[in-house]
C-alpha cells in the first residue's frame, strides 16, 4: 500500500516540476520577445 502512495506521489511531484519548468520557460520567453518588439517599436517611432 505504501509503496503505491510513494509512485503516486513521486510521480505528481514530477509533473508538477515539469509543468511549472515549462510554463516559466514559455513565460520568460514571451518576456524576451515582447521586449524586442518593444525596442522596435520605439526605434520606428523615432
Amino acid at each position: 500500500m505504501f509503496n503505491h502512495i510513494d509512485t503516486t506521489f513521486i510521480s505528481m511531484i514530477s509533473l508538477t516540476v515539469f509543468i511549472v519548468s515549462s510554463l516559466s520557460w514559455i513565460f520568460l520567453r514571451l518576456l524576451k520577445e515582447g521586449r524586442k518588439g518593444l525596442k522596435a517599436i520605439n526605434k520606428d517611432l523615432k
